[in-house]
């Protein structure tokens, strides 16, 4: 009813085309419906599967075979392991010990096989090792040459007045002490008898120093260094030291008048001299000029009250707190445990103070200067 109603309505001109185009559109369905074999291929997507096996396979197999050549040269080093001890034939060596047969006829005789060869290898260097005797003979003639060195120890006979003690009176400290002769003779007493006694010593001597409390020779004898020995007078009586090196002037006086020195003031100069020797702490001796730097230098003018000591160095600078803990250190190490703080004298940072130890006292003062530098001051008398 539909296409009757359609083909009604349609223009009288169209009505006889309306078949053919039926049969076209027909004609041009069965077309496409005889192309669609291309499709068929979409079947072959699922082919990819048995790749993804085949790839897993690939990597199982190559291993498998890289073991079974490895094994392959594992033997062929043990072969050629085994013509090693053919290259290293004893039979050379065995040109060398018919020496050592010479020397030990029995031992060859039960020699079977290579081996005793290696025994005869040690054999030569235990007949190597009696060389090493003749170095053995040498030191012999050094217990020989030690009697000499006695010898040439010159000073070991140098005389002393028969009534001389050891010790030096509290004049000096240490081990300088004990090798130091004291005697109740008077120096002019002391230099006659030296005067006497070292020709007949065969040593000679010419003076150094010549003052009426303490002089000064220097001592020579053949074979030997000089020495250098030291008169000094002390309440009537005379202290003997026998020094490799002149005893600087400046410490002479100090000896000389050190009759009032209580054993206090000894300790506590010695461990000033044991700091300002001390190679980590590198102080230096105080220069004229230093005194230009101070924040109060008119503090310090009068140098018959303040005795300059030392000072840090530009390379290890030290602030007077630290240079004053280096100090005190010491001082409480050996026994001064007095120490105690006085105020600043000489400016607000310059350190102060008072070091008591019996009847001794000093003064420390840690002076800083505008180059950066700390310089350590003595007096015995208090500043305020």
């Amino acid at each position: 009813m539909n296409q009757s109603y359609f083909l009604k309505n349609l223009p009288a001109p169209l009505q006889p085309w309306v078949r053919p185009m039926l049969l076209i559109s027909i004609a041009l369905h069965g077309l496409l419906l005889a192309i669609p074999m291309p499709p068929k291929p979409k079947p072959e997507a699922p082919k990819k599967e048995p790749e993804k096996v085949k790839i897993t396979q690939i990597p199982i197999t190559p291993p498998a075979p890289k073991p079974s050549v490895r094994p392959s040269p594992r033997p062929t080093p043990l072969v050629r392991q085994s013509p090693r001890p053919k290259p290293t034939p004893i039979r050379r060596p065995s040109t060398i010990p018919p020496i050592t047969q010479a020397r030990t006829i029995p031992r060859p005789q039960p020699q079977p096989s290579p081996q005793q060869t290696p025994q005869q290898t040690p054999s030569p260097t235990a007949q190597q090792t009696p060389p090493p005797p003749t170095p053995e003979q040498t030191p012999s003639p050094v217990p020989e040459q030690s009697p000499n060195s006695e010898v040439q120890n010159p000073f070991a006979d140098f005389p002393f007045p028969n009534n001389a003690e050891i010790g030096s009176l509290g004049l000096l400290s240490g081990e300088t002490d004990k090798s130091a002769r004291n005697t109740a003779d008077g120096i002019d007493q002391v230099v006659s008898f030296y005067n006497s006694q070292l020709p007949l010593k065969k040593f000679t001597s010419s003076s150094v120093t010549d003052e009426p409390e303490l002089k000064v020779y220097q001592v020579n004898k053949e074979g030997g260094d000089s020495q250098f020995l030291h008169l000094i007078s002390k309440q009537g009586k005379t202290v003997i030291v026998l020094a490799s090196q002149p005893i600087p002037k400046e410490d002479l006086k100090s000896l000389k008048d050190a009759e009032a020195r209580s054993p206090e003031e000894i300790a506590f100069y010695d461990i000033i001299k044991q700091l300002e020797n001390n190679e980590d702490l590198a102080l230096a001796a105080v220069e004229p000029g230093d005194i230009t730097k101070f924040p109060e230098p008119d503090k310090f003018n009068d140098t018959s009250k303040f005795e300059f000591r030392s000072k840090t160095v530009s390379f290890k600078p030290m602030s007077p707190q630290e240079l004053f803990a280096e100090v005190e250190a010491s001082l409480t190490g050996n026994g001064f445990t007095q120490i105690s703080q006085e105020g600043n004298y000489g400016g607000t940072n310059v350190l102060t103070y008072k070091v008591t130890q019996g009847s001794f006292s000093r003064y420390l003062y840690f002076v800083p200067t505008s180059d950066n530098r700390t310089v350590i001051i003595l007096s015995k008398d208090s500043p305020f």
